[in-house]
């Protein structure tokens, strides 16, 4: 099972399966993924009905002995692989698992998941909208705070981890320039979005895959009629 985005790692840790079930390893420390680096059968030997790894996207030569095991032993249900990005070719996944796998996409909570509360009203919703639910920023009081939280988040996403994403082909500049686009157009495509800030639409369809796998973009499906075409929205 694969598990991507919002509560990633507190749903099967905390919720989920009890510690006696369960064995968790993160490849965010280095330890681990050395551990993982040097000896992945041993690793992947667990003692334990389950093993939750995450940010598994990490190490992505430990997909090729997942798909061993799996293959080898015809054993369901073994491993827990989570990643706050989509795991493809583009993460250097070059073994996605396919049909051995089954993908659950975590959604973030709506504002009623968060509140018992029955109605809202515009004030509440947008002050969701600003504060999330990220423990990083929700306890902010400071606006000034709260908005160079959200600006230092979005420089890191675009100037590091897009650059890291795309292995340094992908440009932070241009993401920035279409994520504002996307904000200001009222039903954007690839098309308006290439008109709006007057950039090939391949070079914006590259970025776009990107900032889609980093979950920053959604495509909204089009209208069952079919006169929309697909759109996109900011998370």
């Amino acid at each position: 099972m694969a598990l991507d985005n919002a509560a990633k790692s507190t749903l099967p840790r905390e919720i989920l399966f009890p510690n006696d079930l369960a064995r968790y390893e993160t490849f965010d420390l280095q330890s681990t993924r050395s551990r993982a680096t040097k000896s992945p059968e041993l690793f992947l030997d667990n003692g334990r009905p389950l093993l939750i790894i995450d940010e598994a996207q990490k190490l992505p030569n430990i997909f090729d002995e997942i798909k061993a095991i799996v293959d080898n032993k015809r054993t369901l249900g073994k491993f827990i692989l989570s990643s706050k990005v989509r795991m493809s070719k583009r993460v250097h996944v070059r073994e996605p698992l396919t049909g051995r796998t089954s993908t659950i996409r975590l959604e973030p909570l709506v504002l009623r998941e968060t509140s018992k509360a029955k109605s809202f009203s515009l004030t509440d919703t947008m002050e969701f909208i600003e504060k999330g639910s990220m423990p990083g920023v929700c306890f902010l009081r400071d606006q000034m705070q709260r908005d160079k939280y959200w600006e230092q988040w979005l420089d890191t996403t675009c100037q590091r981890d897009l650059k890291i994403f795309g292995r340094g082909a992908l440009s932070g500049d241009l993401a920035f320039e279409i994520l504002e686009a996307t904000v200001k157009l009222l039903l954007p495509n690839l098309s308006d979005i290439s008109r709006e800030i007057n950039v090939d639409a391949r070079r914006v369809k590259s970025v776009v895959e990107a900032l889609e796998d980093l979950f920053i973009l959604r495509p909204i499906p089009p209208a069952k009629s079919g006169v929309v075409k697909n759109n996109l929205s900011p998370f």
